[in-house]
């Protein structure tokens, strides 16, 4: 019988063109390939799209509401909400995450972690292309509701699938990604939206363009979607 080989296995379902092996004397070390790599720049998507939603909400704000800013009043075309509704705006996020933590489980269970994280991208792609259009007020809080689902999706599959493709001297690295790219999200949604997209009104006034800082939602949705030709976990 042949004696068993000492030396440490890729991450279980990662392909051979993810991991670059070295033999060094009787032993293998992983290098994690570029393939790897750019796994998991795209599965960190899915976080940024968490703390994007997240920060949506803060530049976008005035020009929802319509909030006057000194003598200047938000543009029209921007102004969809009374205060009252854009607390319930804020709020359902919240709502559609939870839902959406327990169908990422389960989707995780019947598709893989690779496939979890496809179908999550499909909500944040309708809900965002959605809100660039609409002004109904409930139509919007239900887009809201819909993202919150993505987002709850993305939650319980991005950490497993980040932890399982890691080589085991890198878990640690690869596991910080998830919380840094949820706060790089937040930091972008309000830089984007108070400096980026913005609609200046007299007096030099400015007003965040919340429907095309949606679009940057749909294009970060589409690599998430992207996943689809990394390896799976």
């Amino acid at each position: 019988m042949a004696a068993p080989h000492d030396y440490k296995h890729a991450p279980l379902g990662v392909d051979s063109g993810s991991l670059d092996v070295e033999l060094v004397g009787d032993s293998k070390k992983e290098t994690p390939s570029r393939r790897l790599f750019l796994a998991l720049l795209v599965c960190c998507h899915s976080p940024l799209l968490f703390g994007f939603s997240l920060g949506f909400t803060s530049p976008a704000q005035a020009s929802m509401e319509g909030d006057a800013k000194g003598d200047v009043a938000a543009p029209p075309g921007l102004t969809v909400f009374t205060p009252a509704d854009f607390t319930m705006y804020a709020a359902v996020l919240n709502i559609g995450a939870v839902v959406g933590a327990f169908a990422g489980s389960s989707a995780m269970d019947r598709f893989g972690r690779k496939g979890a994280l496809m179908l999550s991208a499909v909500p944040h792609l309708v809900a965002w292309g959605a809100t660039i259009f609409i002004s109904q007020r409930l139509l919007l809080q239900l887009m809201r509701m819909l993202t919150g689902f993505a987002v709850g999706m993305g939650s319980s599959v991005a950490p497993i699938y980040i932890a399982e493709i890691a080589p085991s001297a890198l878990k640690g690295t690869f596991g910080t990604l998830m919380q840094l790219s949820v706060c790089i999200g937040i930091l972008f949604a309000n830089i984007a939206g108070d400096y980026g997209f913005v609609v200046e009104q007299i007096s030099g006034e400015h007003f965040c363009n919340w429907r095309k800082l949606s679009l940057w939602s749909v294009a970060m949705a589409l690599v998430l979607a992207a996943i689809a030709f990394s390896p799976e976990s």
